[in-house]
C-alpha cells in the first residue's frame, strides 16, 4: 500500500480554547483568588451597610467590576492583575484621606473596610511574588 503524500496528517489534532491555561495555576494564585472572592463578600457587606445610611448604587456596579477582574485574574490575565493593583492603590489613598472621618461616623464600616483592604493587599502580595508572578509571566497571561 502506497503512502499518499497529499493526505492530511493522521496525528490527533484538537483546538484549545482561549480560556484553557497552558500552565497549571499554582496554589499561591488559587489562594490569592480565594482571598479576593472573600474580599468581594466583605465588600458586599460593606455596601449593604453603607446603602442603609445613604443609597449609592454605583458601589454595586463597582463590586461587579471588581468581581469581573477577579474572574479574569483567575484565568491568568495579567492586565486584570495590573488593573486590580491600580484600583487597590487608589483605594488605599482614598481610605487614608477619609478614614478618620469614617471611623468617627461608623466604626463598624471602618472595620469592614480594614478587613477588605487587608484581604486585597494579601492577595496582591501573592499575585506579585514567587509562583504567582511567574505564572502571570507565562503564556497564560495576556
Amino acid at each position: 500500500m502506497k503512502h499518499n503524500r497529499y493526505a492530511p496528517p493522521t496525528a490527533p489534532v484538537a483546538d484549545i480554547s482561549a480560556n484553557t491555561p497552558l500552565v497549571k495555576r499554582p496554589l499561591q494564585v488559587a489562594v490569592a483568588v480565594a482571598l479576593l472572592w472573600i474580599s468581594m463578600g466583605v465588600a458586599l457587606a460593606y455596601v449593604i451597610a453603607w446603602l442603609h445610611q445613604t443609597p449609592q448604587p454605583i458601589l454595586l456596579v463597582f463590586i461587579l467590576l471588581l468581581s469581573w477582574l477577579v474572574y479574569k485574574i483567575s484565568q491568568g490575565r495579567n492586565w486584570a492583575r495590573m488593573t486590580l493593583l491600580l484600583l487597590v492603590v487608589f483605594g488605599l489613598v482614598a481610605i487614608g484621606l477619609r478614614f478618620q472621618r469614617l471611623t468617627a461616623l461608623n466604626p463598624v464600616l471602618s472595620a469592614i473596610q480594614v478587613v477588605q483592604t487587608a484581604l486585597q493587599c494579601a492577595s496582591l502580595y501573592l499575585l506579585f511574588t514567587g509562583p504567582g508572578r511567574d505564572w502571570f509571566r507565562s503564556p497564560t497571561g495576556s
